[in-house]
């Protein structure tokens, strides 16, 4: 099944970020079509399959995130498709954001903890862009979650259209999310409540902390190696001199 999977779906991290990118960039058309979102759905469940055979170390390991990436996706289909009362609850809607929130948390946490032990090369600094963006988009989804536990909680009126349908929100706060993240803050999209106000000034701490810390850390480590490496390459040439 896992040999299966990997010809499917990417196995390296440099794929892995194509397929994010193309994520992001699709939602907002994905947002104003009907069945949009279950075109996410499966972006999503694609991306976080990607994480899985990237860095599980084993069968198990990636089957279980397969698992729960693909409760996450049919929960969040169902709330956003299904046109039926039960399915649009703040509870059900609640419990489908938890679940694609849990994932891409998990897949997040997995691979930095996988990266932060490896080698640094062109392959883990795009695992690391991956999960700066995947932070941004696990953001993003908690701003959905506060909007539809408590509406108004996030304010469009900066906006030039703020009358957009609810299909259109996660596209918004996704935009949202990655200035507030970059610490851009337009400020067409306002938090309002305590809660929204505090996660965003804890989503740009985290981005720079983030960028200061872990990116620096991956291109020292690579600047480290490429100095190792011309220092191993200048020591054999010295003993094959000494040798003659």
């Amino acid at each position: 099944m896992r040999h299966i999977l990997k010809r499917i779906v990417p196995n390296n991290y440099s794929s892995l970020l194509v397929s994010l990118l193309l994520l992001v960039l699709l939602t907002p058309f994905a947002d104003t079509t009907e069945g949009g979102h279950i075109g996410v759905s499966l972006g999503v469940l694609y991306l976080t399959v990607s994480a899985a055979l990237v860095i599980s170390p084993n069968k198990m390991a990636s089957m279980k995130l397969i698992g729960i990436a693909a409760v996450g996706s049919l929960l969040w289909t169902c709330s956003k498709s299904i046109p039926f009362e039960p399915f649009h609850t703040s509870i059900f809607q609640c419990i489908a954001n938890g679940s694609i929130i849990l994932f891409l948390a998990t897949t997040a946490w997995l691979m930095l903890t996988h990266i932060l032990f490896t080698e640094a090369d062109h392959n883990t600094i795009c695992g690391a862009i991956c999960v700066y963006l995947l932070i941004g988009v696990v953001f993003a989804l908690v701003y959905l979650t506060c909007t539809e536990v408590c509406p108004g909680s996030i304010s469009f009126e900066h906006m030039v259209n703020a009358s957009a349908n609810e299909r259109e929100k996660l596209s918004r706060l996704i935009y949202f999310s990655m200035c507030t993240l970059t610490t851009l803050g337009f400020g067409d999209i306002i938090p309002v409540t305590r809660f929204t106000r505090t996660l965003a000034w804890l989503e740009a701490v985290v981005g720079q902390l983030y960028l200061a810390i872990l990116v620096a850390r991956l291109v020292g480590l690579q600047i480290a190696a490429i100095a190792l490496h011309n220092t191993g390459t200048e020591n054999q040439t010295n003993k094959e001199n000494h040798g003659l």
